[in-house]
């Protein structure tokens, strides 16, 4: 025979109470579009990835009111592992296949080794660090001035210090120590250039061959103004209205040369 229970008023008020806490939590995880099954539920896992674009992984869109959502950028990604090889240690791409990596910063992240750790609904979300990474480069043309665009060559660190060995990269005689090397094939042929913008106020405009450090800022595209001399812009850009075209990042200047010593690459 079965037996029927009965609730008082306050139990059932605590039930719906409990019914209404977890609907919400169902809602806000954003489960009733997509269902998560059993088998998504599982452990948290971190990997070292590498955007497969050249342009990155686009910033996190805010919404414009508290209605509208934000909307993290996101593109795919491919995982690397470290192994042992003969010569020390290598980054060799892992067997994941193709990763989709979402970015909850307002700034596009470039294409360089992050990491990216997998939730328990099995998307994979950027780990992001607390202050942005300050990176060095050579002006590849002539500073035009304060809050106009030009183009620069990105350095790479090269953590190499040799007082016997010479440098065949920079080409320097020992003693060498740590320095940048700069990327001089931006700007030519199909690879587009790199972009920076200098809002500093009355300091010195060097020469294209000046180095400094520069700090990455996001950029929508079509919007970031300015003309170089004769009303036009730089190179790459729109020529009518002065908006770069399709740059999703621009370097701002953080510290530069008062002068150019010379080219940043040899020809």
């Amino acid at each position: 025979m079965s037996k029927l229970y009965a609730f008082t008023e306050e139990q059932v008020e605590i039930l719906r109470s409990l019914i209404d806490r977890e609907r919400r939590r169902i809602q806000k995880a954003g489960t009733q579009d997509s269902p998560i099954e059993p088998d998504d539920h599982q452990a948290p896992e971190v990997y070292l990835v590498k955007p497969q674009e050249e342009e990155g992984i686009p910033a996190m869109v805010p919404g414009e009111t508290e209605e509208d959502p934000d909307v993290p950028g996101e593109a795919m990604c491919d995982a690397y592992e470290i192994f042992d090889g003969e010569d020390g240690p290598e980054l060799r791409e892992a067997v994941l296949g193709d990763l989709q990596v979402y970015n909850f910063q307002e700034s596009v992240v470039p294409q360089d080794y992050a990491l990216a750790v997998r939730d328990k609904f099995g998307r994979w979300i950027l780990v992001v660090g607390g202050e942005q990474s300050i990176v060095g480069a050579c002006l590849a043309e002539d500073h035009p001035g304060q809050g106009l665009p030009f183009e620069i060559y990105l350095g790479i660190w090269n953590p190499n210090c040799s007082s016997e060995n010479s440098c065949p990269e920079c080409g320097r005689e020992p003693p060498w120590f740590p320095h940048w090397d700069y990327d001089c094939s931006t700007g030519k042929g199909e690879i587009p250039p790199v972009y920076a913008i200098d809002w500093r106020y009355d300091t010195p405009y060097p020469d294209a061959g000046a180095t400094g450090l520069f700090v990455s800022r996001p950029v929508t595209p079509e919007q970031l103004s300015g003309t170089g001399s004769e009303g036009t812009g730089p190179k790459g850009t729109d020529f009518e209205g002065g908006c770069l075209i399709g740059v999703t990042t621009i370097y701002e200047v953080v510290s530069l040369d008062c002068s150019s010593p010379g080219p940043c690459c040899e020809e």
